[in-house]
């Protein structure tokens, strides 16, 4: 049996683990896109008074995709540049925080499961 070094095993990481957001109504219209593989620290890093750079650090890597628009219908910045956090409103955060924490641990063959 030969052992390599591990400088010789190709790089891993940890697989993404997709998920297409269903949100309440009247934010149905929107698509979220999340990564549901992180580390709780993410959520956890959260509080109340959580600035648009924390939520844009802590969430920016598991909300990886969206199509949600102003009141103008001008598209929003990706979820990791903090200007997202401050146009987005508090009612929808809140809708896609819940839907994150829903969705952690429910496997389907679709994002992963068996």
């Amino acid at each position: 049996m030969s052992t390599k070094p591990l400088s010789h095993v190709p790089e891993r990481r940890m697989p993404q683990r997709l998920v297409e957001l269903e949100l309440a109504p009247p934010y149905d219209l929107f698509r979220v896109t999340a990564n549901l593989a992180f580390s709780p620290r993410r959520l956890a890093a959260l509080t109340d008074q959580a600035t648009p750079t924390d939520l844009a650090s802590a969430m920016g890597g598991v909300i990886i995709a969206h199509d949600i628009v102003d009141e103008d219908g001008e598209p929003l910045p990706a979820a990791s540049d903090p200007t997202f956090w401050t146009r987005c409103p508090a009612d929808l955060i809140a809708v896609v925080m819940g839907e994150v924490r829903n969705n952690i641990g429910k496997l389907t063959p679709r994002n992963g499961g068996r």
